[in-house]
């Protein structure tokens, strides 16, 4: 529970709050955009009272996401007592937590003001959700990752949408092993050792592996399946999986185009999507994968993206879409 609060409004149209308060022996400060701004900023602590400075940043919709730790920095590279932070991800939260050398430096951390943040290079605010231009995509280079094993799609797509939503570039195949093995542990199998998995299992590693909470949709027509995926991507800022190949393979969903926003628009109709298929290059035949972030309008995908026959979803068009 928050102690105290101060306002922080670097920009006419910025608004962003700051919060002290205790967290297993740690004084928490927190800077909460809830619009997003991309400033740099100062933290500044007295060295004296702090053995060190651990530095955070969170993915961010209308509430700061999980935080990821970017640093941590002792007093002699504060000293005289500031840090300057680099600007954040457009849509990120900032948070420093100071770690106080004994129990009355967390007290009087505590009791009084919460620790100083000021605006030293201010970038023109932007709204958490940017102005609709027809087109949105959270597709980054370096987030692409290519299935270790032919059966291993679905365990390759949860690893682009962590990196994608943890802002990370983690290709590697430990950690794909992981994630398939996981998958495999909670799915509706048993799919066997060199098998692949489940919406099931999707869903669960997509939770325990950071990329948030999701819940597979079969609808009964493509434009009903990719409305409400879009929709579900423009509400909490994260990518949605597909299941394409009569429900035999798993792209990952990350952009679209549309004439509304589907936020705001029920009815908004998307023209052409930006997936990713985790089996290119290892095989392109048919389609079967195209390179990362390749542009389908929906007359093209119609070719891939056929009602499942497998599954509790068969004879619907399936998609994983992020939920709050």
């Amino acid at each position: 529970m928050p102690l105290r609060s101060s306002r922080v409004s670097p920009r006419p149209n910025a608004d962003a709050r700051v919060f002290s308060f205790r967290q297993g022996g740690w004084a928490v400060l927190i800077l909460a955009v809830t619009l997003a701004v991309a400033p740099s900023l100062t933290v500044s602590a007295r060295s004296a009272n702090a053995r060190s400075v651990r530095l955070e940043q969170a993915p961010a919709t209308t509430v700061c996401l999980e935080f990821r730790t970017i640093r941590s920095v002792s007093p002699s590279e504060y000293d005289p007592g500031a840090i300057t932070l680099g600007p954040p991800s457009t849509g990120a939260c900032l948070r420093a937590s100071l770690e106080p050398l004994g129990r009355v430096a967390l007290r009087s951390t505590i009791a009084g003001d919460a620790p100083q943040i000021e605006q030293t290079v201010a970038a023109q605010a932007k709204p958490t959700h940017p102005r609709w231009t027809g087109r949105f995509n959270l597709y980054r280079k370096g987030t692409f990752v290519i299935q270790k094993e032919f059966t291993w799609c679905v365990a390759a797509s949860v690893q682009m949408m962590v990196n994608i939503v943890k802002h990370e570039a983690d290709r590697t195949t430990a950690t794909q092993t992981r994630v398939i093995a996981y998958a495999q542990s909670n799915d509706q199998g048993p799919y066997g050792p060199g098998g692949g998995t489940d919406v099931t299992g999707w869903i669960v590693a997509l939770h325990h592996f950071g990329a948030g909470k999701y819940r597979a949709v079969g609808a009964s027509t493509p434009g009903a399946a990719l409305r409400i995926a879009a929709t579900a991507m423009r509400q909490t800022g994260r990518p949605a999986g597909m299941l394409v190949m009569d429900g035999r393979h798993a792209w990952v969903l990350h952009g679209f185009e549309s004439r509304t926003d589907p936020r705001l628009d029920r009815r908004a109709r998307v023209t052409a999507v930006r997936v990713s298929g985790p089996l290119y290059p290892i095989q392109q035949k048919g389609g079967y994968d195209m390179p990362p972030n390749t542009r389908l309008s929906v007359r093209a995908l119609a070719s891939y993206f056929h009602p499942s026959s497998v599954g509790a979803l068969a004879g619907k068009y399936v998609v994983i879409v992020p939920i709050h």
